[in-house]
């Protein structure tokens, strides 16, 4: 659900504590012949920088230190921190490997050692470090936050369950934790689902999940049919039929739900005198349900089927949870990508604008909130946030490509011209920059300058748009010949084709 490696999720202000942690001995960082008043007025000085946030001043200090202590592993710890807080993860991981070398006990290097490489795409690689780090301090919470990061990024959901279900348990304020632990159980859910889908494609269990899903993608004529088949299959399933009454009423057809209600009848109650997962489920004790299913019987249907359901209300209510956290830009910073990972846009744009109330000019706030408004084409709005984005990083093609984009969407091709020709010698190979840098090219009325871009992206041309401009520019330069074979492409590609697809039902009465 979020973006981005998992292991970069240091909220706002947590990197304030993590250097808490790490300057909270001074002494950690004395280095040899530190009665050398200059010596020691450096380690102070970087200590000081580290902890207002000066990254790169830090580092260079330590560095320096270094070179008269070699094996100081504080120092080698600190010099590790302040590159990871630049962004320098492979630098980092090196320093901090160091670090561990003279002093295995530094439970800071442990974390972002570990923290490095996940962000570096190494998640196996980061296990032990966390590990160590946890069994250094069971209750230190970056720690177990990083560890079930790197278990979710592994597909371990399991394991990444018993990180956040402590991790939650020690900071229950903690928004990161409650998404943690949803996913955990969103992908244990997917697992068992597709593990049924797999083994029993033709069971009802599989076809109740199967049209749950479509209920929720609100597809109703494909649920409908399959609730259908697992009533003749499974009568006393009384969710299908309710689904059933409940399809009806949303596609505004009250009197068949009606007839369908009074036609069910009453469906036997379930013995519960004796635990069950199908009992658990009932009663809303979901985590008992995945105590009642052992390992053993996770190759029977109805088994995968109880678990797929347990795990995905308790991803549900895990989720939930970040209602009733109170006010905070971690929250919202939180939700906002939540949203941006389900495509809701807008809604992500009113998340990061609150961050940005509470946490004034922080960038990466500024970041979620440019992408979310170009996404939702606010493309004005994108513009001045943009504008900002690039001056604090005037290297980067991504800003200067959602700029360009922006002003060029506003019909401002002239101004988005430099900003996507920047983007391109950025990142020459992606090819919706080379598209986007053709378009503000014709519309300044310069088809040569386009031309080329507009070959470049040839193959991104899923609907022919880029062909019927490239047959367009050619015309306009003389290049009649290459012009109709271009439009003759195009052309072809507006031909439906045939498929094999069948038409997607109606909503069928009782």
């Amino acid at each position: 659900m979020l973006n981005g490696p998992p292991g970069n999720r240091i909220l706002a202000g947590a990197w304030r504590l993590a250097i808490g942690i790490l300057l909270a001995g001074a002494g950690c960082c004395s280095v040899a012949h530190a009665q050398q008043p200059d010596l020691k007025a450096q380690v102070e000085k970087a200590n000081r920088a580290l902890g207002q946030g000066e990254f790169g001043e830090a580092a260079s200090i330590y560095r320096l230190l270094i070179k008269y202590s070699p094996d100081n592993g504080a120092l080698w710890m600190n010099l590790g921190l302040a590159e990871y807080m630049q962004g320098e993860y492979r630098q980092a991981s090196g320093h901090l490997r160091s670090a561990l070398k003279f002093d295995s006990s530094l439970l800071p290097a442990h974390i972002f050692l570990g923290a490095s490489l996940l962000n570096l795409q190494e998640p196996s690689q980061a296990i032990l470090p966390l590990q160590r780090a946890v069994s250094l301090q069971p209750d230190n919470a970056m720690a177990r936050q990083f560890l079930g990061d790197a278990y979710l990024t592994l597909g371990k959901f399991d394991l990444a369950r018993e990180q956040f279900l402590k991790l939650c348990s020690l900071v229950p304020q903690n928004a990161l934790a409650w998404v943690g632990l949803g996913q955990s159980y969103e992908g244990l859910a997917r697992n068992h689902f597709h593990s049924l889908q797999r083994q029993f494609p033709n069971a009802y269990w599989t076809k109740f999940l199967m049209a749950e899903e479509f209920f929720v993608q609100q597809k109703y004529p494909q649920a409908l049919a399959l609730y259908r088949q697992v009533l003749a299959a499974q009568g006393d399933l009384s969710e299908a039929r309710s689904a059933i009454v409940e399809i009806y009423r949303l596609t505004d057809h009250l009197d068949w739900a009606k007839q369908e209600q009074e036609a069910g009848g009453a469906f036997p109650a379930r013995d519960c005198q004796n635990p069950s997962p199908a009992c658990s489920f009932q009663q809303g004790d979901y985590e008992r349900v995945l105590q009642l299913v052992p390992a053993t019987k996770t190759q029977d249907a109805e088994a995968m089927f109880w678990l797929a359901r347990a795990c995905d209300r308790l991803a549900v209510a895990a989720f939930a949870k970040l209602d009733e956290l109170p006010e905070s830009a971690d929250r919202h910073q939180v939700l906002a990508q939540i949203y941006t990972d389900q495509y809701r846009y807008v809604d992500a744009v009113k998340e990061w604008r609150a961050a940005l109330q509470i946490a004034p000019n922080h960038l990466p706030y500024e970041k979620g909130l440019a992408v979310a408004l170009y996404e939702s084409r606010e493309y004005e709005a994108a513009e001045h946030v943009l504008q900002n984005l690039l001056q604090a990083e005037p290297d980067s093609g991504q800003w200067a490509f959602l700029l360009g984009s922006s002003l060029l969407n506003q019909h401002k091709a002239s101004e988005a011209i430099p900003y996507l020709a920047k983007a391109v010698k950025k990142a020459p190979k992606l090819m919706p920059v080379q598209q986007a840098l053709a378009a503000a090219y014709l519309q300044t009325g310069d088809p040569q300058s386009a031309i080329p871009y507009l070959e470049t992206a040839l193959p991104l041309d899923q609907d022919g748009s880029v062909r019927y401009q490239l047959a367009q520019a050619y015309h306009r330069v003389g290049r009649h010949k290459e012009g109709e074979a271009m439009l003759q492409q195009y052309q072809q590609r507006q031909k439906p084709a045939a498929s094999n697809e069948p038409k997607e039902g109606e909503i069928t009465p009782p």
